[in-house]
């Protein structure tokens, strides 16, 4: 698949340029490029847009507890969970895979000290006394494959120590 260049303004040099140059800069800063299945890299060749596909909003598999999917699988990555002055729990990485649109993947941790990947649900996951759960995204399923709808949390989880 070719990825389309948006050519940006050239810079100039000679009288005023700073201000012009100034300009440009202000103007590529605010111009939002990124649109729900579009992400877009400065390169020295001009902007590339790359493609998401629909309803994929980012690519968070470089973060604790972020996901990537493939088909109808979610793939979470390992994380942590800091409770106040507890030591902090590990989660390990885990695969959920999505039956029905609008499904949640989320982070279960009971107090006692155990954590884990849960879902899928349609429900928005809720804490309970004994269980913290935190909701990493929700997904939606179309023609057998997964997208982000909206997400929850990215990167390790932290509970207050008030609460430990």
């Amino acid at each position: 698949m070719s990825q389309p260049t948006i050519r940006v303004p050239a810079k100039i040099r000679g009288f005023r340029s700073s201000v012009i140059n100034d300009i440009i800069d202000y103007v590529q800063m605010i111009t939002p490029l990124d649109t729900p299945t579009t992400r877009h890299e400065f390169r020295p060749s001009g902007v590339v847009a790359i493609d998401r596909g629909p309803y994929q909003i980012n690519d968070y598999r470089d973060y604790c507890l972020g996901c990537w999917i493939s088909g109808t699988v979610v793939n979470v990555n390992a994380g942590w969970i800091h409770h106040g002055v507890r030591e902090p729990v590990a989660v390990a990485a885990d695969t959920v895979t999505l039956t029905e649109d609008h499904q949640y993947v989320w982070v279960e941790y009971t107090f006692a000290g155990s954590a884990s990947i849960a879902g899928p649900s349609t429900v928005m996951p809720v804490s309970e006394e004994k269980t913290y759960r935190c909701w990493l995204a929700q997904f939606r399923l179309r023609d057998a494959r997964a997208y982000v709808e909206q997400i929850g949390h990215v990167g390790n989880i932290e509970i207050p120590g008030a609460f430990a």
